[in-house]
């Protein structure tokens, strides 16, 4: 299962470093959000606050969702085009298929977070080495809690175009009610249960931890402990890994297999092969 893990992992990697534009956007969607929102809302930001700073740790967490998304989006297409069939035929369980999916958009979320680590110090940054090892460990755990979000979802989305739908509903608000852009406690209370259960808010968090530590004090510093953050992610990872494991390959609705009930069968198949000729309709 090693090899077929390492294998799985491999053409995830090299299909990513052979779409071009995809690497190209690696670094030009953050940049864009960087420049621009921040120029725009450094003007509206005072009493010698950098909302570049403060914005950092909200843009590496763009940088996972995105990515995670995107790797999720290539399991609908593999899936939808064959690619992923051949492994629903394979002897491998189906829980095996969703963590090698998993693992490589981990990695390819990671790998893409450390990419753009030198921005720390371009904008101004300058954590200790502990706090930048605490950083890349957040960025680690992030980028496994979204992928295994990411899978859920491909788990019971059966084309891209459906896939495409429920990223441009589940994206963006994920990542406006994260915090990433202006605190999250100034947000109406009637938006905190979702900014609460949106796990991006405690991926960010977890990461101002460690770049923003001491800098801004008040509502523009962390919300919750590293410690919640880290039980939370972990929680939500592993029962997002769960659910899309049960659920990944199955062809009923999830809630008749929440139910147990058994899969639906085409009832042609059920007929003996002279009835199922007379059913054919007469040329």
């Amino acid at each position: 299962m090693t090899g077929a893990l390492l294998a799985v992992v491999d053409r995830e990697l090299k299909r990513f470093f052979r779409q071009k534009g995809r690497l190209v956007s690696t670094f030009l969607r953050p940049a864009l959000w960087l420049v621009v929102i921040g120029s725009g809302f450094s003007a509206l930001v005072h009493g010698g606050v950098s909302y570049y700073k403060y914005l950092l740790p909200g843009i590496y967490g763009m940088v996972l969702l995105f990515s995670t998304f995107l790797s999720a989006l290539g399991t609908v297409h593999d899936r939808e085009f064959g690619a992923t069939r051949m492994l629903l035929i394979a002897p491998l369980p189906r829980s095996f298929i969703v963590l090698a999916k998993t693992v490589s958009s981990t990695l390819l979320g990671f790998v893409q977070a450390m990419m753009l680590i030198p921005v720390i110090w371009i904008v101004g940054l300058t954590p200790p080495p502990s706090a930048v090892l605490v950083f890349v460990l957040a960025a680690l755990l992030g980028a496994a809690t979204l992928s295994c979000l990411g899978m859920l979802i491909a788990s019971r989305v059966r084309s891209v175009e459906n896939f495409a739908i429920v990223m441009n509903l589940v994206l963006f608000p994920m990542f406006f009610l994260s915090g990433a852009l202006y605190p999250a406690a100034t947000l109406p209370g009637w938006l905190q249960p979702f900014v609460r259960v949106n796990p991006l808010s405690y991926v960010i968090d977890l990461m101002r931890h460690s770049l923003l530590h001491g800098t801004y004090p008040g509502n523009l510093g962390p919300d919750y402990t590293q410690r919640f953050d880290f039980i939370v992610l972990v929680a939500f990872a592993l029962v997002c890994l769960g659910v899309a494991s049960a659920l990944f390959g199955e062809d009923d609705h999830v809630g008749l297999i929440l139910l147990n009930a058994q899969p639906r069968k085409n009832p042609l198949l059920r007929l003996s092969p002279g009835a199922w000729l007379r059913r054919r309709p007469s040329p």
